[in-house]
């Protein structure tokens, strides 16, 4: 079975695992990692600070080990505090949702994913899946091959509109350290869909009245 198949067939499963249908008259927020980054508050506001050894370029790591989930998340927070089982994670999930301390899951799960409609199997599997996929489009791509170089902002912006449509530049934001360093990737959903799978769907993308992010012209990666 091909990768693009697993990765349609674990959207399908975490579609399934909606617990209600009202989870789709929402905007959604899928925040991207780069080398571990991280970030918090928006746009000019933002705070954010580099991964270990951000600065290093490792050729040998393919896009995805790179570019990891950091949530996926609906306007509310904090739905839920119940202990999430063992079982309700898929399987290899450190691979696209590292763990940065022994309840990071718990802490996603409470915060983010309890208050999506999904199940926790069905958010943590969307999650991944999305994160992947997004590794394996253009601009996923772009971020791999210019790896441990300096790219201009817009050139980050314009791999995005190879893999969607015209303006789908002002659905994704970058997020940068005060050195300039790539730490967070968000792009703002308009529902949990297969998009980034079948990338003919861009109307989904909900496209920015005013830019956001919060880097300058030059962008480290």
């Amino acid at each position: 079975m091909s990768t693009l198949s697993q990765i349609r067939r674990i959207v399908v499963f975490a579609g399934l695992s909606l617990c209600c249908a009202a989870s789709h008259a929402q905007n959604w927020t899928l925040s991207l990692s780069w080398k571990l980054g991280s970030c918090s508050g928006s746009d000019g506001a933002a705070v954010c600070n580099t991964g270990p050894n951000a600065a290093a370029k490792n050729d040998a790591a393919p896009a995805s080990a790179r570019l990891t989930a950091l949530s996926l998340r609906a306007a509310k927070v904090d739905c839920a505090t119940g202990t999430l089982a063992a079982d309700a994670l898929p399987e290899n999930i450190a691979a696209t949702i590292p763990a940065t301390a022994a309840d990071s899951y718990q802490q996603q799960w409470n915060r983010y994913g309890s208050c999506t409609g999904y199940t926790p199997a069905g958010y943590f599997a969307q999650l991944s899946a999305m994160t992947r996929a997004v590794a394996r489009t253009h601009l996923g791509q772009f971020l791999d091959e210019h790896d441990g170089k300096r790219v201009r902002l817009d050139e980050l912006k314009d791999a995005q509109l190879h893999d969607f449509f015209l303006g789908s530049d002002k659905a994704v934001q970058f997020y940068c350290t005060p050195e300039g360093r790539l730490a967070e990737v968000r792009y703002v959903l308009r529902d949990w869909s297969e998009m980034f799978v079948h990338r003919d769907k861009g109307g989904m993308l909900v496209p920015a009245s005013a830019p956001g992010g919060n880097c300058g012209d030059e962008v480290r990666l």
